[in-house]
């Protein structure tokens, strides 16, 4: 970057350069970013209770489990929730 900066004005030294940089990042704004936003995509509970063609399915990539919150390779067919297959799955779908 300093190169380029050189090249475009051969009369500003290093330090004067860097003084630059430091002016523009302090008077620049703070960038206050908090957390996003979590998209959840919510079921809902007449289809997620109806007990009707729910069926576990493997997937290629993981996701967290709508019950656990830890990474699962499996997902609700008809949800589109990862589920873990043993325990998480029943206790998903149970009101």
């Amino acid at each position: 970057m300093w190169m380029l900066y050189r090249f475009a004005h051969p009369k500003v030294g290093l330090l004067e350069f860097v003084r630059r940089i430091v002016l523009a990042l302090l008077s620049s704004p703070p960038h206050l970013g908090g957390p996003k936003p979590k998209c959840t995509r919510a079921v809902l509970p007449e289809i997620r209770f109806d007990g009707v063609d729910h069926l576990v399915d493997s997937n290629s990539t993981q996701r967290k489990c709508g019950f656990c919150g830890k990474c699962a390779k499996f997902v609700c067919v008809k949800c589109n929730v990862g589920l873990h297959p043993a325990h998480c799955f029943r206790a998903y779908h149970t009101p």
